[in-house]
């Protein structure tokens, strides 16, 4: 009986991860630096990556899995990695006595679905979820080792997880968390000093130090990211407090999310003042308790976030920052579980269900932003099958396009040229056209010499307009979107992709019109009237 119930809870919590990423998992589109990565060549795919820094096995990795094992592998992956991310974080709270099976579990499965970093759908950011994985999976890997020191095998398999998490570099500050994690279990286990304990630790200890010395002397960024990640620390506070409020904050404000937690905030005011059984020590215990989880919360944040706004970048919700918030869903799942504990006032049937509403607005904010990720593919499938039957496209290589679409795309995002150029290589099988979008063009003072920059640099030569012949813009494309899906449309065309894809196409081909005429009496250089 104790065993079906077992299984039947971890089937439940499959399940609400299921229903957190199931728009995720049936995407099959690609976004942003996918369009790169889905045409290169292995040599050139390893060399772009080796520029960052020595990533070049990364460079591998992309094509292996686009080229043998297929683009909807990174969404299963990506699925599956946050599934063992979980499972760890949770044997490692196993190892605290202090927390009960509620709090254990609460706070693994906020972990797995808090919703953060929803560009974990591109391709271009999988070695992110990848990485943030192998940490975990070396700290869980350290907790059984000093569990049990006689097993080597756990030390090395740690040591093996860790440096390889080390390249996302974030992760070489964050990992900090595991020196106060053996800090705390080695003073339980009787250890007197901190010297002491670093002294019977040092070689797991000191690998994010000889990572970062081994890669600053002989992996230093070049070419195209030559100076990629300079640090600079002004302004650091601010920074810290900024990243919170549009990370944190911003997400309890979308829909007046906090209004939510305030009225289970009144449930438990009410629930404790017709409670006459309440137990005042255990209720002093439980308020140590969770302070410090959210002092830990709190301290955990500041090392995921120290590495981003120390190169001047800001981790934020609904924005193409987000997979900077890589590492936020452990300081923030602390954070959240020790704040909704402590406005239930302790009381176990009150932190279950604020729990189980927390767990229905993440699900609710997750899916709702996996969809908006649907209709951009949606709407770039509209752009390539207009494309695909326009003749003055397909004979013409150099174009100003007004794209009336942008505030469809995923956070708003303003396509890159290179995005284009992968669709209509996409559409033609070639690399010999080239889309600049207008309000970009303008913004460059109207003038072609960025694109006359790009053409002659062959670093560009992976941006899919290698075969472009430099020239002036001869044709205005206008996208004109006819249609704005709602999101039970969103839902009905995704399935109707996996279902009939004629009547798919059909349905995609009528949400815009694309207009394209000749640029005309040097409109190109003046951008009036038809620009």
């Amino acid at each position: 009986m104790l065993y079906n119930s077992k299984f039947l809870f971890i089937i439940a919590i499959f399940f609400i991860l299921l229903f957190n990423y199931i728009f995720l998992i049936i995407n099959n589109g690609m976004y942003w630096d996918d369009w790169v990565l889905v045409f290169e060549n292995i040599e050139h795919i390893v060399k772009v990556f080796q520029q960052t820094g020595g990533n070049g096995f990364v460079g591998y990795l992309h094509y292996f899995m686009i080229h043998i094992l297929g683009i909807w592998s990174y969404k299963l992956f990506t699925f599956v990695l946050i599934i063992i991310s979980g499972i760890c974080l949770y044997k490692i709270l196993q190892n605290i006595e202090k927390l009960t099976d509620i709090d254990r579990i609460s706070i693994s499965i906020f972990f797995m679905i808090y919703p953060l970093f929803h560009t974990k759908a591109f391709l271009i950011n999988f070695p992110y979820t990848l990485m943030s994985t192998l940490f975990f999976l070396a700290f869980y890997f350290m907790t059984k080792y000093i569990n049990n020191k006689k097993h080597y095998i756990n030390y090395i398999l740690a040591l093996i997880f860790l440096y390889f998490s080390f390249f996302v570099q974030s992760i070489l500050v964050f990992c900090f968390i595991i020196f106060m994690y053996i800090v705390y279990i080695e003073k339980i286990q009787g250890s007197k000093t901190i010297i002491y304990i670093l002294k019977k630790n040092i070689l797991f200890l000191s690998a994010p130090f000889i990572f970062f010395i081994i890669k600053s002397l002989y992996f230093k960024p070049y070419g195209l990211y030559s100076g990629y990640n300079q640090i600079n620390i002004n302004y650091i506070i601010h920074k810290l407090m900024l990243t919170f409020n549009v990370s944190y904050i911003k997400f309890w404000k979308y829909e007046n999310f906090y209004f939510i937690i305030a009225i289970i905030f009144l449930i438990s005011i009410v629930y404790f003042i017709k409670n006459k059984t309440i137990n005042f020590t255990l209720f002093l215990k439980n308020t140590n308790k969770y302070i410090t989880l959210l002092i830990l919360g709190i301290s955990i944040f500041l090392l995921a976030t120290f590495p981003y706004i120390a190169v001047n970048k800001i981790p934020q919700l609904l924005s193409m920052n987000d997979r900077l918030q890589v590492l936020f869903p452990l300081p923030f799942a602390l954070i959240t579980y020790s704040l909704i504990s402590i406005i239930s006032i302790y009381q176990k049937k009150i932190i279950i269900f604020s729990v189980v509403i927390v767990i229905i607005i993440f699900t609710y904010f997750n899916n709702r932003q996996y969809l908006y990720l649907l209709q951009d593919s949606i709407y770039q499938d509209a752009f390539m099958l207009n494309v695909k039957e326009n003749n003055k496209i397909y004979s013409n290589s150099i174009f100003i396009m007004r794209d009336n679409s942008t505030k469809l795309n995923i956070h708003s995002r303003r396509k890159g040229a290179y995005e284009y150029a992968g669709q209509l290589r996409k559409v033609f099988g070639d690399d010999k056209r080239f889309i600049i979008e207008k309000d970009f063009f303008l913004e460059n003072n109207k003038s072609l010499d960025y694109v006359k920059h790009i053409f002659e640099n062959k670093e560009y030569a992976h941006y899919n307009y290698s075969n472009v012949k430099f020239g002036e813009p001869t044709h205005f494309i206008d996208l004109q979107v006819i249609k704005e899906l709602t999101l039970i449309e969103i839902l009905s065309l995704s399935i109707l992709r996996y279902n009939n894809e004629n009547l798919y196409n059909e349905s995609v081909h009528k949400l815009i019109k694309l207009n394209v005429e000749r640029i005309k009496n040097n409109d190109t250089i003046n951008c009036n009237n038809t620009i």
